[in-house]
């Protein structure tokens, strides 16, 4: 049974492998687009098309070798049925369509016998196969030789099926057969380990970037999946927005901004917190503007749950903006934000992204108060004072006073005082005037204690008090924001209404607390100012006597309607200019 084994591979080296190679050099004798001297000067004219084969993984590298030996002469005797098989559907596939699939053929059956796992043949596979390589080589020589050369070929092969194989000769096929086998075989195994090592490679490195170090629940370090999401775009896109706001305002960074690039240098981490407004917003931002970010590579987060969607390796730098709350102390927030702490150390440390978590001082102090967390990483926080923060007593009469002293009152100034404007004169238009208000307690309070608090249970009632206030004084202003107070030129200003001090439609207990702040800093300086300078004592009762006689009924009233009584004008003090002056005055019923 070994036998018909042996004389099957002598078929194929002897006869087939002859027959593909002398089919090669037929082609390649006849190519239009290039002149044959010799068969190793047509393969080095054909070498782009064999490397291209070569990188397609077609030809292995030892078989790339044998067309290109750089340490033995060319031989192309050595070249196998594989190698010749593949060359000849590549390198001439136009021209091998008629014999395209006997060549095919003869490859499979080379390679169906290289890997049995036995040499033992039955009688009725060999028959089968014999017939088959017969008719393919037979068919393969039909192609490019005459008659001759055909009838040889055949009487060649009618001897090897009866005749005894010569033992020399059989050993020397058998061995070239398991050279070319084994040769293969090394090949195929050397690719196959080197595509693991590339698998394995890019396997290690994809779960690298899908995963997250974090703490189970035992506290010892693992790594958890990432969750896919596209939300990364819409953080980055909120930076570029958050920077070019910034840079649009007039805004002179204080010294922190110094201070916040050396953490980040030394520790990737900065913690940023300010009081009032947006100061350490935009001096984080100024900070970051002259360093070597990438914006496309730099988020904003304000929801510190967002972080799952974050891909450290994808990103230079995150900014947290208020993660803590940004009117108020935010309790599922500020949870969040100290749960995912430890992770957000831990990227800071293995990766080079960088992270600044700016928020309100006065909101981080509650989050930590409330939620009894004190983290180590706060004891190192940059403390920002300077822009829009919390003002000193000083500072605020010191901006008030300057701003009293001016004639031309700044930009914002003006945008203050359209505003206010137009919000009470559309309140007059839109706000029915009835006699249910107390508005001569209202007044006399205002005129005693430079005042007053109004509430009521519903917003008519504080509307109808805004309109008649407003009507009352020639000079007022409405205001709804605490920084709206410090660009006010309060010395031509009559009265100061202050719109929802607490929170318009819920109740908002940062904003009251900053406005109680900045009414403690404003008494003093509203004391300060005298008026009394400017107001000259009248003998009314004598006036109105004079002019008008007594009225004939006269009571203290509550209806906030008021009736004219009389026009006249002042007497003069010798030492105060015409000009300087009220020269004159309207009395009215209410005394």
């Amino acid at each position: 049974m070994s036998d018909r084994y042996y004389r099957l591979v002598t078929l194929l080296i002897d006869i087939s492998l002859p027959a593909l190679r002398d089919l090669f050099e037929h082609f390649a004798q006849n190519d239009p687009n290039i002149t044959f001297t010799t068969l190793e000067g047509y393969m080095n004219r054909r070498r782009k098309a064999v490397d291209a084969l070569l990188r397609s993984r077609v030809l292995c590298k030892d078989q790339f070798n044998n067309v290109f030996p750089t340490s033995v002469k060319f031989d192309e005797t050595k070249w196998d049925i594989s190698l010749l098989s593949s060359l000849l559907l590549s390198m001439f596939r136009q021209t091998t369509t008629p014999v395209k699939n006997e060549i095919q053929l003869i490859r499979d059956m080379r390679n169906k016998l290289a890997h049995r796992s036995d040499t033992n043949m039955m009688e009725t596979e060999y028959n089968t196969m014999w017939a088959d390589a017969v008719g393919l080589t037979v068919k393969v020589i039909t192609h490019f030789k005459g008659p001759l050369v055909i009838q040889k070929v055949v009487k060649d092969i009618t001897s090897l099926e009866t005749r005894t194989l010569d033992p020399s000769k059989t050993l020397e096929i058998i061995n070239t057969w398991y050279l070319s086998v084994v040769l293969e075989n090394a090949a195929e195994m050397k690719q196959k380990l080197e595509e693991v090592g590339i698998n394995t490679s890019f396997t290690s490195n994809v779960l690298q970037k899908a995963t997250v170090k974090r703490k189970s629940r035992s506290g010892k370090p693992s790594k958890r999946m990432k969750s896919l999401s596209t939300c990364l775009e819409g953080f980055k896109g909120d930076f570029k927005r958050a920077m070019s706001r910034c840079m649009k305002g007039d805004f002179s960074p204080p010294e922190q901004v110094v201070t916040i690039r050396q953490k980040l240098e030394d520790d990737h981490l900065a913690i940023v917190i300010g009081y009032g407004g947006s100061a350490y917003l935009s001096t984080v931002l100024h900070a970051i503007k002259e360093t070597e970010y990438e914006p496309n590579r730099c988020a904003l987060l304000t929801d510190p749950s967002d972080w799952i969607h974050v891909d450290p390796d994808d990103l230079q730098l995150i900014v947290f903006k208020d993660p803590f709350g940004s009117v108020v102390f935010d309790q599922n927030k500020a949870t969040a934000m100290f749960n995912k702490l430890e992770d957000i150390q831990n990227s800071c440390e293995d990766s080079k992204l960088d992270l600044i978590i700016a928020s309100k001082g006065e909101i981080l102090n509650e989050a930590m108060r409330v939620l009894e967390q004190t983290p180590d990483v706060f004891d190192d926080k940059i403390v920002v004072y300077k822009g829009t923060s919390a003002p000193t007593p000083s500072c605020l009469i010191e901006q008030m006073t300057l701003m009293k002293e001016k004639n031309d009152p700044p930009v914002y100034s003006r945008n203050v005082s359209q505003m206010s404007k137009c919000y009470v004169e559309d309140l007059q238009k839109t706000t029915l005037k009835t006699s249910d208000t107390n508005y001569r307690t209202i007044q006399s309070k205002l005129n005693d204690n430079h005042c007053v608090v109004l509430s009521a249970t519903d917003n008519e009632g504080l509307s109808k008090c805004i309109a008649y206030l407003t009507e009352a004084f020639p000079s007022f202003l409405t205001v709804s924001h605490r920084d709206d107070i410090m660009h006010a030129k309060l010395g031509s200003t009559g009265v100061v209404v202050v719109i929802d001090m607490a929170g318009k439609y819920v109740f908002d207990k940062l904003k009251a607390n900053q406005w109680l702040e900045t009414f403690d800093f404003m008494k003093p300086m509203v004391n300060a100012l005298d008026f009394s300078k400017r107001i000259v004592d009248v003998d009314v009762q004598n006036i109105i006597k004079t002019e008008l006689g007594r009225p004939s009924s006269v009571s203290i009233q509550t209806d906030p309607k008021l009736i004219h009584v009389a026009d006249m004008k002042l007497q003069l003090n010798k030492n105060e200019h015409e000009e300087r002056i009220t020269s004159g005055m309207t009395i009215v019923e209410d005394r």
